[in-house]
């Protein structure tokens, strides 16, 4: 406590006997001291080799933010000389000296601010950060971080060595002096100066952890650096609990099975989609008594396949949507042909291994079940005897919708209608166009990782509310593939509303409102969605056909 006390007085008034000195704009400030650098460095010795000693010898491919002149390089080469680098920093002639010192090396040198620098998704083994980044403010970091996270192959490693606050009251006076002195001369937010603003370790790791890095590592060299090595973990680790519990706080609403059940009285995207697997239901009947529908909803097709003559096991989390379909069911006369089964995908050890001739799972439930949906659908395989047809949410029939704010305008089926959201989608229209922004950052982690939501739903949830669920969304070559690998075989893959996605809202309402139109519509859709190479652009849903 003492010796914390002392260091806090000597900055204290270090601080005091330099506030009127001007801060030095950053790259300026290294290239005054280009000469003597390395010299100068030279305390570091021991903390560059325990950082260099963090790098797994596996990495092969890696990125160095704020290189320098190479320092935590020299080290790094001498353990793996065929490593390739590309190093990223402000200041030029820092670059050209490193490039001077090992011009044999697999090198990639970038003289670019590293916050704008384009890390891509799923490209490096290693992202390292050696003394740069104690000189920005935590705001700053907390997205480079989640830049690199994204960076980062699935299991590589960010390595940070940096000066780290031996307590709050060094953090907080440094900021506020960092601030005082940025206000006070006038020096524009997109300066970088340099000035020490380090964190306390907690509040490191918490800005590392927020990002998703798992901490595997704290190295502390007390003459020198705290070095910390951070693993990307899997995002579904951290949503692991999360999707489930949203999903049944969102479909247990109490309005949910009352609305669910007229998706086809307001909404021409959802007759396709439904009008597409009817026609495949009912082709595929043969030898098929019993049926299992997963995530059944409203018992769309549940009272559908009853009324065929099938035994038909109904199972949702939902109970406002299972009551709806007891209703529905009752109405049409087949209540007794259906057993209802509350439940969660993700628990069907319940039913035995060919429980059923078929399986289905319609409007991708299946995705809601992030980060276990490849064990869900393993699941489904496994209780199947003959047939299985499952929809999963499409990557590629979501990716658009990054870019189309009112995307479900073109499928309202009747804009004079009362229901909730077709009124929120028509009033927010005009100024969800005027507020969209392309952002091919979003967009560019969709196409990498497939996950719609997660960190802001969780929040939500945290804070009480029903956001929409955490969805995984699959490309057709995946869903086939982990179909196969459980043994489903003669896959076919469609991508109902592929070709309705292509008309404006004026000819698809006259198309539905024309009985004979629409039933010719209807029938075309079918055959164009089912080519498989459209699959991937269906509205919303990727479909999968198979036997066992």
């Amino acid at each position: 406590m003492e010796k914390i006390e002392k260091y806090m007085q000597d900055l204290k008034e270090w601080v005091n006997d330099t506030l009127d000195e001007p801060l030095e704009e950053m790259s300026g400030f290294f290239e005054k001291r280009l000469d003597g650098y390395e010299e100068h460095m030279l305390i570091w010795d021991k903390s560059y080799e325990m950082f260099a000693g963090l790098l797994p010898p596996e990495c092969q491919n890696i990125l160095d933010l704020g290189c320098g002149i190479g320092l935590e390089l020299d080290r790094i080469w001498q353990n793996n000389p065929d490593i390739t680098v590309t190093g990223v920093d402000l200041c030029q002639d820092m670059l050209d000296k490193l490039m001077e010192k090992h011009p044999d090396k697999h090198l990639d040198l970038v003289c670019q601010d590293y916050f704008k620098y384009d890390f891509g998704y799923g490209k490096w083994d290693a992202v390292i950060s050696f003394e740069s980044l104690h000189h920005f403010l935590p705001e700053l970091k907390k997205e480079l971080y989640q830049k690199i996270y994204d960076g980062l192959e699935s299991g590589g490693v960010f390595i940070l060595g940096d000066y780290i606050a031996c307590c709050s009251e060094e953090e907080e006076f440094l900021r506020n002096t960092y601030l005082e002195k940025r206000k006070k001369s006038a020096i524009p937010d997109n300066c970088f100066v340099h000035f020490d603003i380090q964190l306390v370790l907690e509040h490191e790791k918490e800005l590392l952890q927020d990002a998703g890095f798992i901490i595997e590592k704290v190295l502390d060299d007390p003459d020198g650096a705290t070095i910390i090595k951070a693993r990307k973990g899997n995002k579904g680790n951290q949503f692991m609990d999360y999707s489930r519990k949203i999903s049944e706080r969102l479909w247990n609403m109490p309005d949910k099975g009352e609305l669910e059940s007229h998706r086809e009285e307001t909404f021409i995207d959802d007759i396709i989609q439904k009008s597409h697997i009817e026609k495949e239901l009912l082709a595929n009947l043969d030898g098929i008594k019993t049926v299992f529908d997963g995530g059944a909803g409203c018992g769309r097709f549940s009272i559908l396949l009853a009324k065929q003559g099938c035994e038909v096991t109904h199972f949702d989390i939902s109970q406002p949507m299972i009551d709806k379909a007891k209703e529905l069911a009752e109405r049409e006369g087949v209540l007794d042909k259906i057993t209802f089964v509350k439940g969660a995908l993700e628990d069907l050890k319940d039913f035995k291994d060919k429980s059923f001739d078929m399986v289905i799972s319609f409007d991708a439930p299946v995705s809601y079940t992030y980060p276990n949906q490849e064990q869900v659908i393993s699941e489904l395989v496994r209780i199947c005897r003959k047939r299985i047809m499952v929809s999963v949410s499409s990557r590629l029939g979501y990716l658009p919708y990054l870019s189309n704010p009112v995307q479900k305008n073109q499928f309202i089926l009747d804009e004079n209608c009362n229901d909730g959201f077709v009124r929120w989608c028509i009033e927010n229209k005009e100024n969800a166009i005027k507020s969209f922004c392309f952002n091919k950052n979003n967009i560019m982690e969709l196409w990498a990782d497939g996950l719609m939501g997660g960190r802001e739903e969780i929040a939500e949830y945290e804070n009480g509310g029903s956001p929409w669920c955490i969805t995984y969304t699959f490309m057709p070559d995946e869903l086939k593939g982990i179909l196969g690998r459980y043994g489903v075989k003669d896959i076919r893959l469609a991508g109902p509303g592929a070709y309705a996605r292509t008309l404006p809202n004026e000819i698809l309402v006259k198309i539905m409102n024309n009985l004979k139109q629409r039933e010719d519509f209807l029938d075309f859709c079918y055959l164009y969605d089912s080519n498989p190479y459209v699959c991937g652009m269906g509205k919303d849903n990727l479909l999968a056909i198979g036997i066992l």
